[in-house]
């Protein structure tokens, strides 16, 4: 994937980000990570914005360096920039995930899945295109909210879930 390619990163646009956080009840005493999280301009918009903690985690060198170095130039505090795989993580601290990532294929999306299962009773996810309760076997998502939300090419739903207690494995 060419990391020029707009519409693979696909940026959330600002109104539409500014109508998720309201609709999720976002508040300045979440922890939002945001896997994939590109540019980092959604990154950005939480923490300086919403006044959100955020941990950013890209795998693309070009993206993290350039966050990275907005981050110190501008010394915003509250945005951690990583370079990892989200899928080795360690997520728990989250109260909140964002996944914008409609171009994974249902094997990464059900690693995922079972992964995001495993973090605290009540942890929000927010996913675009697809909720995760189809990707595991277990109860372990309830859908809060579904609603509409715009793009750069076009309309597209999204999932405001929250990991259920009954997912708790021994």
């Amino acid at each position: 994937m060419n990391a020029d390619d707009f519409y693979s990163y696909g940026e959330t646009p600002l109104m539409s980000l500014a109508s998720m956080a309201d609709r999720i009840g976002l508040s300045g005493d979440d922890h939002v990570f945001e896997l994939g999280a590109g540019s980092g301009f959604t990154s950005l918009w939480l923490n300086l914005v919403a006044g959100c903690r955020v941990t950013a985690i890209e795998q693309v060198p070009g993206f993290v360096w350039r966050l990275s170095w907005v981050v110190r130039l501008l010394r915003i505090s509250g945005v951690n920039v990583c370079r990892e795989d989200y899928l080795n993580s360690d997520l728990s601290s989250a109260t909140i995930i964002y996944l914008f990532a409609s171009d994974l294929d249902d094997v990464v999306i059900t690693q995922l899945a079972e992964k995001l299962a495993l973090l605290s009773a009540g942890t929000r996810i927010v996913t675009v295109s697809y909720s995760l309760q189809p990707y595991i076997d277990q109860p372990a998502f309830e859908v809060m909210d579904q609603f509409e939300a715009c793009f750069p090419w076009g309309a597209a739903d999204v999932y405001v879930q929250r990991v259920c207690e009954m997912t708790r494995k021994t």
